[in-house]
């Protein structure tokens, strides 16, 4: 077994185990109604899209699909990929609950090998994805071959200027492939495929069964990092990529 194989397998037991652990509160949590500033936020950023009714969006490393629930249940076309099964069946399963079954379509594939021809894309989004993969470049080429000529794409990563990311890629590192970039990293591998990329900085808020932002410091930490003096150092990286001729 290869490295990049050994790594993968580690983000699906990763992956699993955290849905385990968070499962009560993903289930009860309606992407179709929440109001969290967290998903919020996401709504937010998807606007840098433009997104139509008309276009083919890809969901690229969905995770539990929250994002794409909302969009598909607002009558958008959405692909989500997500290389652990389990997370896929558990939005299927909530989906259903929530009554809004067969509307979002799901596929379970390596996102450094998708399984899609060349440009069928219009818009593809992905929050925190990159970092996890083994090679960066392979993601960012399939990213760039699957989206259409003019179409656009969201990114958004882990900063490695913020001192907190540095400190929590120690704590996981046993656990996760956590990892982060630098801005002009992110920028110029973009840049290099795509031509037109945009870059702006803000941090996330944390997903609501996450417990890293309890507490004081944290708290103050996160409301720091999204003030628009200290975010292009502590917050995270956003770039608008559109793929030229």
């Amino acid at each position: 077994m290869g490295k990049h194989t050994e790594t993968k397998l580690a983000e699906i037991l990763f992956e699993r185990k955290a849905l385990q652990e968070q499962y009560d509160s993903r289930w009860n949590f309606s992407p179709y109604t929440d109001n969290s500033d967290w998903l919020n936020w996401k709504r937010n950023a998807l606007k840098k899209l433009y997104l139509r009714k008309e276009d083919k969006i890809l969901d690229y490393g969905s995770a539990t699909c929250e994002v794409s629930e909302w969009l598909s249940a607002q009558g958008y076309d959405v692909v989500a990929i997500d290389i652990c099964f389990d997370l896929l069946t558990f939005s299927k399963s909530r989906a259903k609950r929530y009554g809004y079954s067969g509307l979002l379509r799901y596929c379970c594939a390596d996102c450094e090998q998708l399984p899609f021809r060349d440009e069928v894309f219009d818009k593809i989004f992905s929050f925190d994805i990159l970092h996890h993969l083994p090679s960066y470049e392979k993601g960012v080429d399939e990213l760039h071959r699957v989206l259409k000529v003019e179409g656009k794409m969201l990114i958004y990563e882990p900063n490695s200027l913020s001192p907190a990311r540095r400190m929590s890629e120690l704590r996981w590192r046993e656990s996760s492939l956590e990892k982060s970039f630098y801005p002009w990293t992110l920028y110029h591998m973009l840049k290099e495929r795509f031509g037109t990329v945009s870059i702006s900085f803000d941090q996330r808020p944390l997903n609501p069964w996450s417990k890293r932002g309890e507490g004081f410091l944290p708290s103050i930490y996160f409301r720091l990092a999204r003030t628009k003096v200290l975010a292009p150092l502590l917050g995270g990286i956003m770039c608008i990529a559109q793929k030229q001729r």
